[in-house]
């Protein structure tokens, strides 16, 4: 062994003789040294054997990093130090005592030199760099299992091993803590290959038996081969650990004291591989507080986080290894290039990739991470990276900048975003908080928002104790109402994120400490699922913020006592169908009569469309002013997001949105957005054909014009002016098809139009109510046309084929020959008139 070291060790000293290089450096100590170990005549009292140690591992990193050729038997650290140790022992120096410990200080002494490397780049850390590559040494692939958890390495001794096929979840994750290894996997499944009757869960589910050994010999140092499966104890002192790879499925839980013994295993120079995820662990364990399951506490002292996240279906092809997919190690290395130049496009393109695991997890994140730097990169923030009306941010390069400082701006307590006090607003000066304000929510529906009436200042934490809560897996609390992502539009006037949510720890023993850099109205946030939920919380340091419930038999003296002028800068204003979040400085001067009219308008709009579709409502339905939204001039969902200039004051000096009057009588016909909305909300797919999502949630909006507004049904203008004009054009024309009609929504909502007049509300009615009672499977355009032509022809008891033919919907012939037996309807409105012969009756 010691000529094999020599051998190589030579090209290195031959190459050092024409390159400055640390091997050069290295050489020049000694001139009378022709190899590192020396001849019998090398003085061992001057030179003791963690000096030469020092010598021997210097030659070989400065080879590694330099690109001489190593022999694969002494590439790794494992490896060279065997090769060490022999040639200590060849020159006759004892090694007991601790010969361990000796030689990892001495591989810590030179991590931390810049001899023996090229570009000053710790030798330790570069090996560790390797490890995805060593791992996939003489692997043909990696079998990518449904369902496995994302993995994200936070700390600075964790590597990204294995990705999805796009690179962006993480799935299996090394680590190191003190002397010991960690190999941990999304999937537990993944265990069932390691150990002596090592089996897939499946047949067809094959990990390459390569990576396996691959995994074994990085974990252990290559010292050893034997595994011991730990699953079903949980009392380490019974445990024989002694020259073992333990292997441990995580869905097994461990109790805390386990979990200690395990970490003081490694930190000794264990070796484990492990694996969990976080769906099933969830599903098992909901009894417990996330954070108290022991695969949890493991990965928190690993700095690895277990994501909410996981690989479909559709992204298990193998995967074969490319240093492109692993070139992010981990949070604290991207951060830190990205500190040294915030300009590079490349790293702030890698930190938007991961923006959806920075908002869901930014305490932990945080924590893995020193905030210090990143404070002083965001608070320098170059001017031109600040979205408003007045700069709108366009360029790519700017829009990917601004998107990480954003997303890391969520990392920071005590730290507000720039920019904000133009949207959605901040306070002039310190607001006066409160402490100890219980809330208590019952009986809310899935997913519902429930505003705590209060604020939260941005930059200043807030700290929330959960009391009681009936269902403790799915309860979170949000800050902010303006949830949409502005990611991936065109221009950026307000910050592409502005809102944060947390989830609720099951049974919280301690509390909830929560921050945001932009501030806003204080939610907590329903579980899903049909069960109704109630949670009882205790805030402290939020601000009161204006409230107004139509529910509220006290609302008048509330709001006239300290409701309107209380502090936060937004406000919620609910009726019993529908609530308003709307800034409170619009709203400090408008009576409660006024509210109630307005809320009680919202209310009849959103029981009309309940009305005509035949369900019932579940939750309250909201509405959300906001300077920039995500597509279109507003958009339905939960919220409905408008923009602000429906806050414009009306000639009562009232916002627009809360003006019952103007919104009732808006261009002489009365508002046809918020309905339009609202009718997306009800509309199904049933009798929705392709491309027509904009023409059947129309059926809503004439239907409110109608009844709540007043409006003769043919006055209204999308059936007169130019929108009459152009249906009369579609019809006299030589195209009428389905694709031709779809394309102008106000051409293809005139003939629903024709069958509200014809045949009254009551017909569509219990159209949608027999659609809702048998929900038809349908898979194709043409048989959704066949059977709402078909049920609405026998509501009415007339044969509206020619009807649909006329604007281009054809109906298939074994539905028109069903249908002849009834009567052909006589239709004789200005667009029949427009197109004499077209139409049979």
């Amino acid at each position: 062994m010691e000529d094999e070291a020599n051998e190589q060790i030579s090209p290195a000293d031959s190459q050092a003789n024409n390159e400055d290089s640390s091997v050069n450096k290295q050489s020049a100590d000694s001139s009378e040294e022709k190899s590192v170990m020396g001849e019998n005549d090398y003085d061992r009292e001057i030179q003791p054997p963690k000096k030469v140690a020092q010598r021997f591992l210097s030659h070989l990193v400065g080879c590694r990093h330099n690109n001489f050729h190593i022999d694969s038997e002494i590439a790794s650290f494992e490896s060279m130090s065997e090769v060490l140790e022999k040639n200590l022992e060849k020159l006759g120096f004892s090694l007991e005592g601790g010969w361990g410990s000796q030689l990892e200080d001495t591989v810590e002494e030179v991590e931390g030199s810049s001899e023996g490397t090229s570009e000053n780049i710790p030798a330790i850390d570069q090996e560790f760099d390797e490890v995805a590559r060593r791992l996939f040494n003489g692997v043909a692939s990696f079998y990518n299992m449904s369902y496995t958890s994302a993995l994200l390495p936070l700390a600075a001794d964790t590597r990204a091993v294995v990705t999805s096929k796009d690179g962006k979840l993480f799935l299996v994750v090394a680590a190191r803590l003190g002397q010991g290894r960690c190999l941990l996997f999304g999937r537990p499944d993944y265990m069932n290959y390691f150990g002596e009757n090592a089996s897939p869960a499946k047949p067809e589910e094959t990990l390459d038996p390569k990576f396996v050994e691959n995994a074994k010999q990085w974990v252990s140092r290559n010292r050893w081969t034997e595994t011991l499966r730990i699953d079903e104890t949980d009392q380490w002192a019974s445990i024989d650990v002694e020259d073992k790879i333990l292997v441990w499925k995580g869905t097994w839980n461990k109790s805390e004291e386990f979990i200690n013994s395990l970490c003081d295993y490694l930190e000794n120079g264990g070796a484990l591989i492990c694996g969990a995820s976080h769906w099933q662990l969830d599903e098992f364990y909901s009894d417990i507080e996330t954070s108290k399951i022991g695969f949890n506490r493991l990965c928190s002292k690993l700095g690895v986080a277990l994501m909410d996240k996981y690989l479909t279906e559709e992204d298990t092809e193998p995967l074969k290894f490319s240093p492109d997919l692993v070139a992010f190690r981990n949070f604290s290395n991207i951060f830190q290039t990205w500190m040294k130049d915030p300009s590079q496009s490349r790293i702030s393109s890698m930190i938007c990739e991961l923006i959806d695991i920075i908002r869901s997890n930014p305490s932990q994140i945080a924590s893995a991470i020193s905030s210090s730097n990143l404070v002083d990169v965001v608070e320098n923030i170059d001017s031109d990276l600040i979205p408003s009306k007045s700069n709108k941010i366009k360029d790519n390069n700017l829009k990917t900048r601004a998107k990480a400082f954003n997303a890391i701006a969520f990392l920071l307590p005590d730290f507000k975003l720039p920019g904000i006090k133009e949207f959605p607003g901040d306070f002039d000066e310190p607001p006066e908080t409160v402490t100890n304000e219980v809330v208590t929510v019952k009986k809310l529906q899935s997913g519902e928002w429930y505003c705590t009436g209060h604020y939260v200042v941005a930059g200043l934490p807030f700290e929330m104790k959960v009391i009681e809560q009936t269902d403790e897996s799915g309860w979170y609390v949000q800050i902010g109402s303006h949830t949409d992502d502005l990611t991936d539009c065109d221009e950026y006037r307000r910050w592409p994120v502005i809102t944060t949510s947390q989830r609720i720890p099951k049974l919280l023993s301690e509390s909830i400490n929560m921050y945001s850099p932009v501030g806003g109205l204080l939610y907590l946030v329903a579980p899903t699922g049909d069960e109704a939920s109630s949670i009882t919380v205790q805030l402290s340091n939020v601000v009161p913020t204006p409230t107004y419930d139509l529910t509220d038999a006290n609302r008048e003296t509330k709001w006239n006592t300290s409701g309107k002028q209380a502090d936060g800068l937004w406000a919620d204003l609910a009726g019993n169908y529908m609530i308003l979040s709307v800034p409170s400085a619009t709203i400090r001067n408008i009576d409660t009569e006024a509210l109630d009219r307005v809320l009680e308008l919202y209310d009849n709009i959103v029981l009309a469309g309940y009305d005509l579709c035949g369900t019932t409502s579940t939750s309250r339905e909201r509405l959300v002013c906001d300077e920039q939204i995500s597509c279109g001039y507003m958009h339905s969902g939960y919220p409905i997001m408008s923009h602000l200039d429906y806050l414009k004051l009306t000639e009562r000096n009232i916002p627009y949105i809360l003006d019952e009057k103007a919104f009732r009588n808006y261009g002489g016909e009365g508002e046809w957005g918020i309905p339009h909305e609202l009718g997306h909300n009800r509309q199904k797919d049933w009798w929705t054909f392709s491309d027509t999502d904009d023409i059947t949630c129309n059926i809503f909006s004439l239907y409110v014009t109608n009844t709540v507004y007043g409006r003769d049904l043919w006055e209204i203008s999308v059936f007169g002016g130019s929108c009459a004009e152009n249906a009369i054009a579609y019809l006299s024309g030589s195209n009428q098809s389905f694709e031709e009609w779809k394309k102008d929504y106000y051409v293809g909502l005139t003939i629903y139009g024709q069958l509200a007049r014809e045949f009254g509300w009551d017909s569509f009615k219990a159209i949608f109510r027999t659609y809702e009672d048998t929900q038809p499977e349908l898979n194709s355009d043409q048989e959704k046309i066949d059977l709402w032509v078909k049920t609405f022809s026998e509501q009415v008891q007339k044969n509206l084929v020619p009807l649909f033919q006329l604007w281009g919907l054809i109906v298939s012939d074994a539905i028109a020959n069903k249908l002849e037996d009834f009567d052909i309807p006589k239709i004789d409105d200005q667009f029949i008139q427009a197109v004499p012969g077209k139409y049979p009756a």
